[in-house]
């Protein structure tokens, strides 16, 4: 599952430097499986090995994971394409790579955690989550199922927030030259 999501993240944004691939793939793995783990054996309170907890919830965090780093980069690079005279005359005004790089960085983390902060939001009001409509046919009582999903939407909320955040800070880092004193962009389609 890791390895598919990543690679799914990493071919949906070509062009990257492999120290920015690299990135992207640490922080999936460590931030997924921090996650998982801390969920599965403290939440949970069963074997990090148990199948019938660690795969489906890894499926449901590594799946947002995915989707929420994959947007936040495309975000991020969409964004510097754009910007690339306003970078250039700030690094020529003497600005640190690194204030040049943040405005960047927030703007793509916060795109990338708005489908699950919608999600959120929503949830027993406007939509019910799967899980927990799974768990009510299945004969749990619904305020179990309830409390199940809200703790489950807090892990994807966190893994969502550490994936997304490490790949596009670590990333943005690796992104200036220090040979050249020149923030290298990623290379997009047409350019």
């Amino acid at each position: 599952m890791m390895a598919f999501s990543i690679h799914r993240v990493l071919s949906k944004n070509p062009g990257l430097s492999p120290s920015f691939r690299f990135v992207i793939g640490l922080s999936m793995t460590l931030g997924g499986f921090s996650i998982l783990a801390f969920f599965v054996m403290a939440v949970a309170r069963r074997s990090f090995f148990d199948p019938q907890y660690v795969i489906p919830l890894g499926g449901m965090l590594l799946g947002n994971a995915m989707n929420s780093v994959s947007l936040g980069i495309k975000t991020f690079r969409e964004t510097l394409v754009g910007q690339q005279a306003r970078m250039e005359a700030l690094a020529c005004l003497g600005a640190d790579s690194g204030d040049i790089l943040q405005p960047f960085v927030i703007r793509a983390l916060e795109t990338a955690m708005v489908p699950t902060l919608n999600s959120m939001v929503g949830m027993g009001i406007v939509s019910l989550p799967g899980m927990m409509t799974g768990q009510i046919l299945a004969g749990a009582p619904p305020l179990l199922a309830i409390l199940y999903q809200i703790s489950i939407m807090i892990a994807i909320a966190s893994v969502v927030t550490l994936t997304s955040f490490a790949s596009l800070y670590a990333g943005a880092r690796t992104l200036y030259d220090k040979k050249t004193q020149m923030i290298r962009l990623p290379e997009t389609k047409g350019h």
